[in-house]
C-alpha cells in the first residue's frame, strides 16, 4: 500500500497490489469505512502514489508512475468515477515519461500535484489545476524530486530536494545542495521567502515525506534527522508565528578605507529564513551610530557600505548586529580602526 484516501462513504488504497479480499483488483480500489470490498475497479498497468477524493466534482484524482489506465494513454494522473472506477477526466501531456506523482492535495478550487522524475527530459515540480474543468493552472520547473505538497491560506508548501528554481518566479539558481523545503503563492507559483530546512536523513535522503496543516501549524514527517542545521528526527512542526530565528550570521565588517575624519565600513549582507529584509545595525565605541536596510536571501546577499564621520588620527571599535524586527543577531567580532589625519600642508588643504 502507497496511498490512502477517505470520504464518509468510501476508503481508496493504492499502491502495487493486484488483490484485495481475495478479488482482484488493480492497484487501486474502494472499501467501505468497515472494511467491505466495494464494486469500484479499475485497471492500472503500474503503481500508483496518490490519491485525492473529489466527490464535490465527482471525481477521484490518482497519481503514480502508470502509464495506462482502463486500457488507454493515462501518463502518472487520472480522474475516475468514485463509484465505478471508469476514467472520467484525462491529462494528456502534464507530465512526460519517467515521472511520477507523488503528492496531491487541494484546496477549494484547485488541485495541486507533487511530481518526481528520473532521467533527462523528467519534470520534478509542482502543478496547480483547476478542480471543476481539470484544466492547468501553472506549472514550475525547479529540479528536485517533489514528495508532497499542501495548500494553506494562498500558500503552496512543498517538500522536495530543489537545487535549481532559476526559471521560476522567485527561484534560486543551482546551488548544488538542497532545499527540503518550499513555499509558493498558488495563484502564480512565485517563490515566497520562507526557507527553513531538513537535511536528506536516512533512506533515501529525500528529507521530507509528508506534509499536514492542523490549527495554523504546517507538520513535517520523513527520513530527515535535522532541522536548521539541529537535530530533530523524522517530525517536525513551523507554527504561524512568533517568529523566534534570527539571521543567519552576523556580517564580519572590514574598512574599505580612511580618509582624514572619514571611516568607510564595507560588509555582506546576512539572510534570514523567513524575512527578506533586514535591519543592520552599527555600532562605534558600543554607541548605535547608523542602521541601513537591504533585502537579501540566501543566494544574493549584496556587499553594503557606511561611511562614519569622525575625528582624524581618532581610535574606535566598530561592531555589526543584524535584525530581522523581532530577532537581532549576537554582534560581530570587533573592527579596530585609526581614523588617517589629512598630512597636506595647512595652505593646501
Amino acid at each position: 500500500m502507497r496511498a490512502i484516501e477517505t470520504t464518509d462513504t468510501a476508503v481508496y488504497l493504492g499502491g502495487d497490489f493486484m488483490g484485495v479480499n481475495g478479488q482482484k483488483r488493480k492497484r487501486v480500489a474502494s472499501v467501505t469505512p468497515g472494511g467491505a470490498l466495494l464494486p469500484f475497479k479499475a485497471d492500472l498497468d503500474k503503481s500508483v502514489r496518490a490519491l485525492l477524493a473529489v466527490p464535490d466534482h465527482g471525481k477521484l484524482l490518482v497519481g503514480g508512475e502508470f502509464e495506462k489506465v482502463n486500457g488507454a494513454e493515462e501518463r502518472s494522473l487520472t480522474a475516475l468515477d468514485p463509484s465505478t472506477g471508469s476514467t472520467v477526466h484525462s491529462y494528456p501531456d502534464w507530465l512526460p515519461s519517467r515521472s511520477a506523482v507523488k503528492s496531491l492535495a487541494r484546496d477549494h478550487d484547485n488541485f495541486y500535484i507533487g511530481a518526481e522524475g528520473r532521467g533527462t527530459g523528467i519534470f520534478d515540480g509542482r502543478i496547480a489545476g483547476r478542480l471543476s474543468d481539470g484544466e492547468m493552472l501553472w506549472k514550475d520547473t525547479c529540479w528536485g524530486a517533489t514528495q508532497a505538497v499542501v495548500p494553506y491560506n494562498g500558500v503552496l508548501y512543498s517538500g522536495s530536494h530543489a537545487h535549481d528554481c532559476t526559471m521560476t518566479p522567485g527561484g534560486f539558481p543551482e546551488r548544488h545542495n538542497r532545499q527540503h523545503l518550499l513555499a509558493q503563492s498558488v495563484t502564480d507559483k512565485r517563490i515566497l521567502h520562507w526557507f527553513p530546512d531538513t537535511n536528506g536523513g536516512t533512506g533515501e535522503g529525500q528529507g521530507p515525506r509528508a506534509l499536514t496543516m492542523a490549527d495554523d501549524i504546517l507538520w513535517a514527517g520523513g527520513e530527515f534527522t535535522k532541522v536548521n542545521d539541529k537535530p530533530q528526527q523524522s517530525l517536525t512542526r513551523f507554527a504561524a508565528g512568533p517568529d523566534t530565528g534570527a539571521p543567519e550570521a552576523a556580517p564580519q565588517l572590514q574598512a574599505a578605507n580612511s580618509s582624514a575624519g572619514q571611516v568607510t565600513l564595507t560588509w555582506r549582507a546576512a539572510w534570514d529564513r523567513d524575512d527578506a529584509e533586514l535591519t543592520y545595525l552599527i555600532y562605534r565605541d558600543g554607541t548605535l551610530v547608523a542602521s541601513r536596510t537591504q533585502q537579501s536571501t540566501w543566494w544574493d546577499r549584496p556587499d553594503m557600505t557606511y561611511t562614519d564621520s569622525v575625528a582624524p588620527g581618532s581610535r574606535h571599535r566598530y561592531t555589526i548586529a543584524v535584525t530581522d524586527g523581532e530577532n537581532t543577531s549576537a554582534e560581530s567580532k570587533p573592527l579596530n580602526v585609526t581614523v588617517a589625519v589629512d598630512e597636506r600642508p595647512e595652505e593646501e588643504r
